[in-house]
């Protein structure tokens, strides 16, 4: 509704009354531009009538450049197993080993700092269904990962449906050593990821229902936040003192969470899935 502002006409008003509104309009997309770079402009027909004026050429430089790769990244490990279907990925600076959820396979890869993997337990089971995210409690010699059950992984079977559960598991020989089991729900559960805070306390994100999930530290009981923001969760990560929870959600961008209020306020930025 702003672009049917009322403009003053006089001489040479209709056309003094469109170029105010493509100012109008080149000023929102230049605040804009950082969050639709998966695009160029001349692919998009709704951006034809601004590609060829002077006040656009600003916001199109500052977006091409926003489209630049970012070529820092290096190849640290890589598995042989092409199947393997990995998600979750997680680091242990203490040993320098990579932790990575298998989908297809059900297990989880460590991978050390000489390329060798192994994997936490056998592959293909039927304990758990497939990973997804996992994290390292480096302070607790603790791994903490999510299993679901969908058709994807390998043997699945209607009895498997109803797998969802955070899972405690001993970084030394793979044995879980606690499993919280999500009660079954009418369309499934996919617990995709999960957080650790700084106090040892485990959030886990289910994008199915959707759901978060909190273990406070030294608890055995799993609480509930439902917040009519929520949609489809998926990545998480705690503040630094552990009092904000940002959440991101596939429907409704990047939701900040208070853990004095348990009220959940939307930050923007529409289909966001990982946190770093």
């Amino acid at each position: 509704m702003a672009d049917s502002a009322i403009v003053p006409l006089g001489r040479g008003g209709p056309r003094r009354a469109r170029l105010a509104i493509r100012r109008r309009r080149c000023a929102r997309f230049r605040r804009t531009q950082a969050l639709v770079s998966d695009a160029t402009f001349e692919c998009e027909v709704a951006f034809s009538p601004f590609i060829t004026l002077p006040a656009f050429a600003a916001t199109m430089a500052a977006h091409e450049a926003h489209r630049a790769p970012v070529a820092r990244s290096r190849e640290v490990a890589r598995l042989a197993d092409s199947t393997f279907w990995p998600e979750g990925i997680d680091y242990d600076a203490r040993t320098r080993r990579y932790y990575v959820a298998s989908v297809r396979h059900r297990t989880i890869a460590e991978i050390s700092p000489d390329g060798s993997t192994r994997e936490l337990w056998p592959r293909d089971g039927a304990v758990v269904g497939a990973m997804f995210g996992v994290r390292v409690d480096a302070s607790r010699g603790t791994l903490w990962a999510t299993t679901s059950a969908v058709p994807q992984m390998a043997n699945y079977g209607p009895a498997d449906s109803t797998i969802a559960a955070l899972l405690r598991i001993r970084i030394g020989d793979g044995t879980i050593e606690r499993r919280w089991n999500i009660p079954p729900a009418p369309e499934g559960h996919t617990l995709g990821d999960l957080a650790i805070g700084p106090n040892g306390d485990v959030f886990v994100t289910d994008s199915n229902e959707p759901v978060l999930y909190w273990l406070r530290s030294g608890a055995d009981t799993l609480e509930s936040i439902r917040s009519p923001l929520f949609r489809s969760l998926q990545g998480i990560a705690p503040s630094a003192d552990g009092r904000v929870l940002y959440v991101a959600d596939y429907s409704h961008g990047i939701l900040r969470d208070s853990r004095q209020s348990m009220v959940a306020s939307s930050c923007g930025l529409g289909n966001a899935d990982g946190w770093l």
